[in-house]
This record gives C-alpha cells, sequence and structure tokens, in this order.
C-alpha cells in the first residue's frame, strides 16, 4: 500500500551550506547596519524574500539560522529575543503567497518592495503584544506603545523598500548559484 503523504525532499549537503551562507549575511548586514545612524535600516527582506523566493519553506532554515546567531552573538537568548522565533515568519509568509502568484517580472519588483515595506511598517505592531508580556504592561496600552513606535516602523518601512527593489537581481544571483551547485530550487 502507497503512503499518502507527499515526497519530502531530504536537505543536501549544498542546501545546509547555502542556508548556513544565507543566515550569517543576514546577522552580518544587520549586524553592519546596525552601526548607522538610522535604525532598522537593513537588509533581512532581501534576502528573506529572496530565499523564500527560491527555496520557499526551505527559507525557514536560514531565517532561523539568523535569528539563532543574533541570540548567540548580539543580544543573547533573552526575552526580548523571545518575539524574532514569530517577527519573521509574516514577512516569509506574505513572501510565500507572493511567490504562489507568478507575478511577470514587471511585477515583481514593486510587488516585492511592497511586500518588504508592509512587514517593516507592521514590524512594531507585531513586537508590541511580546513587549507588553516582557514588561509586564496592559494591552490596553498597546495602541500607545504602537502609536509612539511609528517614527521607527516608517523608516523601517522606507529601509525595507528599498532592500526589496533589490530582490529580483538577488533571485537571479541565487539561481545561477542554485545550478552550479547543483540545488534544487522553485
Amino acid at each position: 500500500m502507497r503512503s499518502c503523504s507527499p515526497r519530502r525532499h531530504k536537505i543536501t549537503v549544498a542546501e545546509i551550506a547555502i542556508f548556513a551562507i544565507l543566515g550569517a549575511l543576514m546577522f552580518i548586514t544587520r549586524f553592519i547596519m546596525a552601526a548607522m545612524p538610522l535604525p532598522n535600516i537593513h537588509l533581512l527582506a532581501l534576502f528573506i524574500g529572496a530565499s523564500t523566493i527560491i527555496y520557499r519553506s526551505r527559507a525557514l532554515f536560514a531565517i532561523y539560522v539568523f535569528v539563532f546567531l543574533d541570540a548567540l552573538i548580539f543580544q543573547g537568548f533573552t526575552p526580548m529575543w523571545l518575539p524574532k522565533l514569530y517577527l519573521y515568519l509574516p514577512l516569509w509568509a506574505m513572501f510565500m503567497g507572493v511567490a504562489k502568484l507568478n507575478a511577470p517580472v514587471k511585477l515583481q519588483v514593486p510587488l516585492y518592495a511592497f511586500v518588504a515595506a508592509l512587514h517593516g511598517l507592521m514590524f512594531g505592531t507585531l513586537w508590541a503584544p511580546a513587549q507588553a508580556v516582557i514588561f509586564g504592561t496592559s494591552f490596553s496600552a498597546l495602541p500607545l506603545w504602537i502609536a509612539h513606535g511609528i517614527p521607527f516602523d516608517l523608516l523601517h518601512m522606507v529601509g525595507n523598500f528599498s532592500a526589496g527593489l533589490m530582490i529580483v537581481p538577488f533571485v537571479a544571483l541565487l539561481r545561477r548559484l542554485n545550478q552550479t551547485a547543483n540545488i534544487k530550487a522553485y
């Protein structure tokens, strides 16, 4: 009797290396850009978007390499780190949905930039419930907390929009690398 479950793609050594490199690139660029005078400007949306478009659900490996590197090297496994376990999932999910659209190339650049910008704008709202729990504040104070963070979210939105504009060329680069390394991509 045949199994009803779909065949699972086993992860290869080359894929492990690619996901580790992508996660490390996310961490390194975020770390370097954190030294800039503008907060929340980084390339995470570029790497998360491109890796999701190419590797779909397997992009989560790269995302969580970044999340764990961030804890190990930069932030520590503190309560303030815990929201990072879910903060990038909406961005990944939005790019999963966009990838399924198979949009024409002319629409991909603005679509990817919009998705990245939307996540930047939502970031403070996504972070606020965790901060309420961590700091023991009332959930009724969340709208004020979110409103206070709007200037940072607007900067994040602009930064993510800019990063989103670079997704199409980075996807092309990843596709060429995958062909060279014989890695299955979508």
